[in-house]
């Protein structure tokens, strides 16, 4: 059963001296005297059974001659028809049209033969060629009638090596599905497009497909046969094939439509010059996979589109694993194709391996071996990964004008790449991912003519050996490009349109020290290393560099790198363009740095000196996780340009100004993960001071995090942004432990929270002035998540917005917005919130809230005024005014303080703080960062300081405390807070002035009128606990009656105190002086005297009843 065929060999067998003999136990069953189609002896005659011979010779044969004019082929079923004479001329024919049967047909002469069968379908059971015998064709030309079985399967066996059985004829269906078996080890060759659907058993021999039609063939192959194509034609395989022989692709163009195309992988396909693999078939993108089968190929395909191609759009990744060159080879790429799976390979074998075609084609994590080179003259071709070339400088790569290399995240391995690399006029080589050390060329590099280094952001392309030749190189593109070569000769010219060009050594730059050599393009970067010693560019060499190279823009920039030392640079640096600093370590700048364009610093640290004049276009700090820092200590101008520090992402970079500066915008923390810092240490510092619109000073935006730590000088500002408007979550902290800060432009705006993030201005000492700009506003913008908060926390703090408002809830739906009035002096137009759904909290805790102008709505609109114990003090002098917000005491428990659970590492600036959690509300706290460099503590968060306790807490609350921003490489944690029972403080009016408290309040400290007046506005404007304190000031009771405790020098006014008078309390001597001016002063005086007659002493003016 099944597609086997047997050949009963040996010498006399079935022959009637019965000396060999093959019996059956049950004998066969024959079939037209056959035991079957399949069945030969000594290869040469069908084979037949008798029950005493056994396995015997058929001799029941019809017999016809190789040529006519009359040898015709009987139209028969049961009839085996016997090629067996030679004949005279012309075609062999058939019995009858449009349908003639036979049983087999066995061509058994040394004579050629041709069956024709036109407009006739040729029935068999089997087409057969006996061994040592000639070629028989069915069908004159291609595509001649049809071939097909008697039953359900054809056999096609040729016993002879030499002879091919040829069948011109389509091989069709009958009545149902036909199957083909192929038997002997000779060649069965189709050359017309076939229409049966059964399986194809290749059992021996060879299996071709030719002609020069295009076909499918999705029958399922399998067997252990040979299968090939030859012909100008096209086949495409199908199918899930099993057979295990090996497969000839030898004229014309077969495609692989499936990943077991060519069966199993146990003998290979072999691909022929002038024939062509196309994995193109229009299989999805990348499911097309080969697996482990073996390609050995050679010449350029059909007309020279390649041995292997893909011409689809599809792209082919995982297709092959394994080439080996029988011969110099072409491949093309109309889509893109791989040889990356099953630890691929390319065996070169001293051949050269060509790439055409537009698309791409790659080597993925693939060895190749042997001498013999490699070629590409269109379109990318791609070494990826952990791609190694082995050989030697003997072995080339040639880039051909137009061509692409393309180095993607190509192996850092040393030496990698020995082979001499070489460019072709107008070729290229391009960075196709990652960074150095990938990508690196470690052999020669040739250069024919001028050729380009490509690529985009973050990646780069090495010449780690020597580069040579008649032509030069154009650095194109964002990418970087490091040379590494210390005695380069090419003879070209030098030019950096884009991106970096790294030059490690003097050597390295052909031309360097002579004009017309090397140029710098607006958007290009040259950059030398220094060193003083032979291993990189001494200060002389720099200067040649600097002084021979055109610069052809402002834009145009030399970048020094001091990966290798410090370095003192003085030069005094006059010329148009921009300078970059690169490489950790510290390159300073003391001269005249009057270049009046860009500086930018990468790494490390740029110390322009007091002894410096510095004027330049902009100031750039992107340091990259590493960090970076500008040092300004001599006068700098900027002019219209902006100083942007941290801004791009994992950046923390950081700026510290000791001189006068002045400049347009600045810049902190402006994209997403971006920290940047500056601190200002004296001088002073202008920036946009003819503006109050836009960016002008920006602390944190677009997701970054910036900081500004200002110790002594001034800071003149058009606009100041604490926390920027663009989306992300923004981080901004102002700390003020010195100097001034002025927003100084009409109509700029001092903004803390401006959108989507948190805002902290914090003030340790210093001046703040907003007497010429709009309100200090917290919380900007609606509904974006805001944080704001405004500390004063020392008592040299002060803030000075004249005629300016502090509007603590500018916009509805944020956070929060909370002014913490610890210590210092608040002095404002009013305090209030122009939003009651975003909530704003004013605490006191013994700061000054002082007023600047009269008016009746000075402190009201906010969603909580409370005091703590440090007390509430608000300072009237010289205006009259109104606060009708409430002064609360604070209720339940109030977070107390915040251990740190861990201080971090590498902080530049103080990351902002929120708490959360609980049933309470308000509280507050900031971080405190040591940022001393000789600190051993540099850079940690040394403590949590609660700037408001906070109210509504339960003792059992579990709060969170999150710590953002801070530019750190290891984040510092909190602990849980620690709580604690709320207690209040009092309220200390000062100044000449008139405070109408408007509110019902409750703090519960005493109450302190040092000067001017303290007016109720409400009958529970003053807690009845309370006690009052005249200090030289008037109490207005505002016709209402209370019941305080009252002692002191003042005066009382418009109303009824109810009260107990004892100067000293029970049991002390004291004295009290009260005015009364219109006030009924009622209740008990408690007069202590003692046996000597001394006594407390209560001074009355005005009109008094004692009654």
């Amino acid at each position: 059963t099944g597609n086997g065929t047997v050949n009963f060999a040996g010498e006399g067998l079935g022959t009637a001296d019965a000396r060999n003999r093959v019996l059956f136990t049950s004998a066969p069953a024959l079939v037209n005297g056959l035991i079957g189609p399949w069945a030969m002896i000594n290869g040469t005659t069908l084979a037949t059974y008798d029950s005493g011979l056994g396995v015997t010779a058929y001799t029941g044969y019809t017999d016809i001659a190789a040529r006519g004019p009359d040898s015709v082929i009987p139209n028969d079923a049961a009839l085996n028809a016997r090629i067996s004479t030679p004949g005279v001329d012309g075609p062999i024919t058939l019995g009858a049209s449009p349908a003639s049967s036979v049983n087999t047909l066995l061509q058994d002469t040394e004579t050629p033969a041709v069956v024709t069968v036109t407009n006739t379908a040729f029935q068999t059971s089997g087409i057969l060629i006996g061994a040592g015998k000639a070629a028989l064709t069915i069908g004159t030309e291609p595509g001649e009638g049809a071939v097909t079985a008697l039953d359900n399967e054809l056999l096609l066996a040729n016993h002879d090596e030499s002879a091919v059985l040829t069948l011109n004829t389509p091989i069709t269906n009958n009545s149902g599905t036909v199957s083909l078996g192929k038997s002997g080890i000779g060649t069965a060759l189709l050359v017309a497009s076939n229409a049966f659907s059964g399986t194809i058993a290749i059992n021996a021999g060879t299996l071709a497909f030719g002609g020069s039609v295009t076909q499918t063939v999705s029958n399922v192959i399998s067997g252990p046969g040979t299968l090939a194509k030859t012909g100008s034609g096209r086949i495409t395989l199908n199918a899930a094939n099993t057979f295990t022989g090996p497969t000839y692709i030898n004229e014309g163009t077969v495609v692989a439509r499936h990943n077991t195309a060519f069966g199993t992988t146990a003998a290979g396909t072999f691909i022929a010059d002038g024939a062509t693999l196309d994995i193109g078939g229009g299989l999805n993108v990348d499911t097309l996979n080969l697996g482990a089968e073996l390609f050995t190929v050679s010449g350029s395909g059909v007309d020279g589109q390649g041995a292997i191609v893909n011409n689809h759009a599809n792209r082919q990744l995982n297709a092959f694993g394994r080439l080996v060159l029988a011969g110099d080879t072409t491949v093309g790429a109309v889509g893109r194709w791989d040889i990356r799976q099953n630890t691929p390979s390319v065996t070169l074998n001293g051949h050269t391996l060509t790439k055409i075609g537009s698309s791409e084609f790659c080597l993925v994590a693939a060895q190749v071996y042997g001498s013999g080179h490699l070629v590409t003259t269109q379109g990318i071709f791609r070494l990826e990964g952990a791609t190694r070339l082995n050989g030697d400088a003997a072995n080339t790569l040639t880039v051909k004008p137009g061509a692409r290399l393309d180095l993607y995240s190509f192996t850092s391995a040393t030496n990698a790449s020995p082979w001499t690399l070489i460019f072709e006029p107008l070729s290229w080589i391009t960075a196709g991912n990652s960074f150095h050390p990938y990508n690196t060329w470690w052999g020669p590099v040739t250069l024919n003519g001028t050729m380009f280094i490509d690529g985009s952001s973050g990646r780069s392309v090495t010449f780690s050996n020597s580069v040579s030749g008649a032509g030069g190189f154009i650095k194109n593109g964002t990418c970087e490009a490091f040379v590494f070569g210390d005695a380069n000769t090419y003879a070209g010219t030098t030019t950096v349109s884009n991106g970096l060009l790294h030059i490690f050594q003097p050597g390295g730059l052909p031309g360097h020290q002579e004009g017309g050599r090397v140029a710098v393009g607006p958007s290009g970067t040259l950059v030398v290393y220094a060193a003083e010693d032979a291993s990189g560019w001494s200060k002389s060499a720099i200067d040649d560099v600097r002084t021979n190279t055109l610069f052809t823009s402002a834009t145009s920039c030399l970048g020094i790198n001091t990966a290798w030392g410090d370095l003192i640079y003085d030069r005094d640096l006059t010329d148009a363009h921009a300078y970059g600093k690169y490489g950790r370590n510290t390159l300073t700048l003391p001269g005249k740095n009057l270049f009046g364009a860009a500086l930018k610093v990468y790494n490390g640290t740029l110390t322009l000196p007091d002894t410096s004049t510095n004027a330049f276009s902009a100031a750039i700090v992107y340091g990259g996780a590493a960090g970076a820092s500008l040092n300004i200590d001599g006068p700098a101008s900027l002019g219209t340009g902006t100083l942007t520090v941290g801004g791009a992402g994992n950046d923390r970079s950081t700026v510290a100004i000791s001189a006068h500066a002045g400049m347009a915008r600045l810049l902190a923390g402006t994209a997403k993960g971006a920290s940047g810092a500056v601190t200002q240490n004296g001088g002073t510092i202008e920036v946009g001071t003819t503006t109050g619109s836009g960016d002008v000073t920006t602390l944190g935006n677009a997701g970054g995090y910036g900081y500004y730590r200002m110790n002594n000088g001034t800071l003149k500002t058009g606009q100041l942004f604490l926390g920027g408007s663009t989306s992300g979550n923004n981080d901004g902290v102002f700390d003020l432990f010195g100097g001034t800060l002025n927003i100084c432009v009409a109509d700029g705006d001092l903004i803390i929270g401006f959108g989507y993030g948190n805002g902290q201005l914090n003030l340790f000492g210093g001046t703040l002035l907003n007497t010429n700009g709009n309100e200090i506003a917290l919380g900007w913008e609606s509904n974006r998540g805001v944080f704001s908060m405004l500390n004063l926390l020392g008592p040299e703090a002060y803030i000075l917005s004249a005629g300016r408002a502090v509007n603590v809830a500018k916009n509805s739906k944020n956070l929060a917005g909370v002014v913490n009035l610890n210590s210092g002096t608040l002095r404002a137009l009013r305090v209030y919130a122009s939003s009651s759904a975003s909530p704003s909290y004013v605490n006191f805790n013994g700061g000054t809230l002082r007023a600047d102008v009269s008016r009746t709505d000075f402190l009201q609109g906010l969603t909580a005024a409370t005091v703590y114990p440090g007390g509430a003090v608000i300072d009237t002098t010289n205006v009259n005014v109104t606060a009708n917000q409430p002064l609360l005491a604070p209720t339940g428990y109030g977070v107390a303080s915040i251990p740190l659970r861990g201080q971090g590492l590498g902080y530049i600036g103080a990351p902002t703080v929120q708490i959360s959690g609980g049933q309470g509300t308000g509280a507050t706290a900031i971080a405190t960062v040591d940022l001393n460099p000789s600190s051993p503590t540099c850079g940690q968060v040394t403590g949590l300081t609660v700037t408001s306790p906070g109210f509504g807490y339960t003792s059992s609350d579990a709060l969170t405390v999150t710590l953002r921003g801070g530019g750190y490489t290891n984040a510092a944690f909190a602990a849980a807070p620690l709580l604690a029972p709320n207690v209040s403080g009092g309220l200390t009016k000062l100044g000449s002035g008139t405070l109408t408290l408007g509110g019902a309040s409750t703090y519960g400290g005493e109450t302190v009128i040092s000067n001017g007046t303290l007016k109720l506005g409400n009958a529970l404007a003053l807690p009845a606990a309370s006690d009052v304190i005249l200090a030289g000031g008037t109490l207005d009771l505002g016709g209402y009656t209370v019941t305080n405790s009252i002692s002191g020098l003042g005066t009382l006014a418009n109303g009824t105190l109810q009260t107990v008078i004892s100067p000293a309390g029970e049991g002390a001597l004291g004295a009290e002086s009260l005015t009364l001016n219109g006030a009924t002063l009622a209740g008990t005086y408690r007069c202590d005297v003692t046996a000597a007659g001394a006594s407390d002493h209560v001074t009355f003016a005005g009109p008094t009843d004692l009654s």
